[in-house]
This record gives structure tokens, C-alpha cells and sequence, in this order.
């Protein structure tokens, strides 16, 4: 042995009983802290999300050749899914402004906004279209809720723009062959 490991060792013999005292102390200390820290769940609902249709042609000649898969595209339906008009939608559903009410305060939408975007983690699962919506909440049922109302509105907002691009579109070939 190298003399300035027992140099190291003799210090720390001398010191033992310091070096045990300052481990029991962090270990406890973080014990407490951790008992009596806020329980906090979550929950994560995940959705498969496809790039827009093209719009419907039915004759032969009309074919659109399909665009490349946009590698951003998960991205940008994150942003999407985190913006008012999904995020809204989650709170008058769930009646959120009078849950979160304190002191018979009623929260301003601005304010529930920002408390749900604020529990609300999105993540696109890595060379797949998969987003997982992860909400973390004091109590584990108001975290399934949230995140599976999120899933929900967005789906629905998705499904009601995928019909009204087919109906346009169907709308255009109906006038095509009327004229």
C-alpha cells in the first residue's frame, strides 16, 4: 500500500465516528423530507397520431402522389395538443374552473390553463407516432382523468378536421360533376 492511502485511512479512522454522524444525519434528513413531501401521481395516457389525409380523389386521373413522412410531425401535434384550443376544451369539460377554486374563488381560465399545462409532460415515443400524455396530480384519479380527457379532446378535434377535409373534398368532386 501506498503511504498516502494509509496517510487517508488513518484520517478516516480518527474521524469515524464524524463521517457515521454526518451519514446518519443526511439519510435521516432526506427520510423525513421524503415522508412528509406531497404525494404526487401519474398517469399517462399515449395516442397514435397519423399525418393528415390527402384530399379524396376518386377518379384515375386525380391521383396526388402522397408527401413523405415529416419526421417533425409528432412535434408539432405536441404543440398543438398543449394550446388553448385542446387545452380549453379539457377544462370546461371537466368543470375544472369550480374544482380548482379556492376560498370560493373561481379560477380564470388563464389561470386553470396554466395549473394544467404546468401537470401536463408530453413525449413523443422515439421512431414511432406515439405521444404519450403524462399528468401528474395529488390525486391519482384526477391524473388518469385529466390525461385521458387530453387524449379524448385532442382525438375528437383530430377526427372532426380528418371528416371536413373529406367533406370538403367530396363537396369539390360533387360540383365537378355537375358541371
Amino acid at each position: 500500500m501506498s503511504p498516502r492511502f494509509l496517510d487517508y485511512w488513518h484520517v478516516i479512522k480518527i474521524r469515524r465516528r464524524l463521517i457515521f454522524l454526518i451519514f446518519l444525519l443526511v439519510v435521516s434528513s432526506v427520510g423525513i423530507a421524503t415522508y412528509f413531501a406531497p404525494r404526487q401521481y401519474n398517469s399517462i395516457a399515449t395516442i397514435e397520431v397519423q399525418p393528415d389525409m390527402t384530399p379524396v380523389h376518386l377518379l384515375e386521373n386525380q391521383t396526388e402522389p402522397r408527401a413523405p413522412e415529416d419526421t417533425k410531425f409528432s412535434q408539432t401535434q405536441i404543440e398543438i395538443i398543449l394550446r388553448k384550443g385542446v387545452i380549453y376544451p379539457v377544462i370546461d369539460r371537466l368543470n375544472l374552473l369550480d374544482k380548482w377554486s379556492q376560498n370560493g374563488k373561481r379560477l380564470s381560465h388563464e389561470a386553470a390553463y396554466n395549473k394544467l399545462h404546468d401537470m401536463l409532460k408530453l413525449d413523443g415515443v422515439r421512431n414511432t407516432n406515439l405521444i404519450q400524455i403524462a399528468v401528474n396530480a395529488p390525486d391519482p384519479h384526477e391524473a388518469a382523468l385529466l390525461a385521458n380527457t387530453v387524449a379524448q379532446i385532442y382525438m375528437e378535434q383530430r377526427v372532426g378536421e380528418q371528416t371536413s377535409i373529406i367533406s370538403n373534398s367530396l363537396e369539390q368532386l360533387r360540383d365537378e360533376v355537375k358541371h
